[in-house]
């Protein structure tokens, strides 16, 4: 057995940079299109088909590079391109009931979406992002720093790519096994009106010490990231909010801020009510917040209440600063989300806080 790798310090806090200088070069995100392209049509020489699982076809080939084995997914998912473009957006969808070593994303810089755009392809986001991953045994914890483009083509045809770049504003962290991520995303072809063929491709060197055994036997795992994301993808609740908000440009601030008001005369009635009286059961509190559920169309909502010792402009503050980050921290308060009702131990602290 490989020894462990040594467990890494905590992480210091990272905070956001604003946008400075020129834009980032884009060009390997446009060029790297093509060949996900060719993959999602079936060009696959050189490729090994592995069998079925779960209803995602399995492809592996060995890197010539770096010896370590790349992998690639097939499936069809009931949704639409539009859809499933915004579930793979961790600005849209916390992804992490179908990725459990995701712990954070961070958005470095926002690039204008027409920066990636060429030839019959148009860029609907383009961004740098920074990505924490938690360890699992026996390696250290892992981050990376990417360029992400949101292309599209016609009606019916997507993809989603990330590659690794290197930026000043966010340097290695001895906390991280910095990996490098060569090629990855997805191509999207949609079928019907609920039915699109994804195509996933992952080649990634994690770099540190883990044995090239141990990550070529994880690599036979990977593509199967699509099945749970497609089991467990919170297609009916989000389903409009997500498609809208790739539909009409997530960078477009006023048909955001549009979409987003359809929604608000909800939260904010559910928020004047009272939930006794409203469909909401109580779970319970804790350090002075209340935790109730509702249990409705067919999914389970939650809500907490509770005061916070401050002025409104301070509560605002503090919410509009950790906003870049995802899990935001209010959000990481919530340990118990991916099994409702099952909350940690409370805290012992001397202040009140609310979600």
């Amino acid at each position: 057995a490989a020894p462990p790798e040594l467990p890494p310090p905590p992480p210091p806090p990272l905070v956001p940079v604003a946008t400075t200088g020129a834009p980032p070069d884009v060009t390997a995100l446009k060029e790297a299109v093509a060949r996900l392209e060719a993959l999602g049509k079936g060009d696959r020489a050189g490729w090994d088909r592995y069998g079925v699982r779960k209803g995602v076809e399995l492809w592996f080939q060995i890197d010539p590079d770096t010896q370590i084995k790349n992998s690639l997914g097939v499936c069809e998912m009931p949704a639409s391109r539009d859809e499933i473009l915004a579930g793979f957006d961790e600005r849209v969808v916390n992804p992490t009931p179908w990725d459990k070593q995701f712990k954070k994303m961070t958005l470095l810089e926002q690039v204008a979406p027409g920066a990636v755009d060429h030839g019959r392809w148009k860029g609907r986001e383009c961004s740098v992002r920074h990505y924490e991953y938690h360890p699992v045994f026996p390696s250290a914890a892992r981050d990376t720093v990417v360029q992400s483009g949101c292309l599209v083509s016609g009606d019916d045809v997507g993809v989603r790519l990330l590659k690794s770049t290197l930026d000043a504003r966010c340097g290695p962290d001895p906390a991280y096994v910095r990996m490098e991520c060569r090629a990855g995303g997805y191509y999207l072809e949609q079928l019907g009106p609920r039915r699109t063929r994804v195509t996933g491709l992952v080649v990634m060197d994690p770099k540190g010490s883990v044995p090239r055994a141990v990550v070529n036997f994880v690599a036979m795992d990977r593509p199967m990231g699509m099945a749970r994301f497609r089991d467990a993808a919170p297609w009916a609740p989000f389903r409009a909010a997500a498609a809208a908000s790739v539909t009409n440009g997530g960078d477009d601030a006023a048909r955001v801020r549009a979409v987003a008001e359809k929604v608000f005369p909800t939260v904010l009635g559910e928020a004047r009510a009272d939930p006794a009286t409203n469909g909401w059961r109580s779970i319970g509190d804790a350090d002075g917040v209340e935790r109730w559920v509702k249990d409705e169309d067919g999914g389970r909502y939650a809500q907490s209440r509770g005061v916070v010792a401050a002025s409104l402009e301070c509560v605002v503050n503090a919410l509009r600063a950790t906003s870049k980050a995802i899990p935001s921290e209010l959000e990481k308060l919530r340990e118990g989300r991916d099994e409702l009702g099952a909350y940690p131990r409370p805290r012992r602290t001397r202040s009140r806080r609310t979600s």
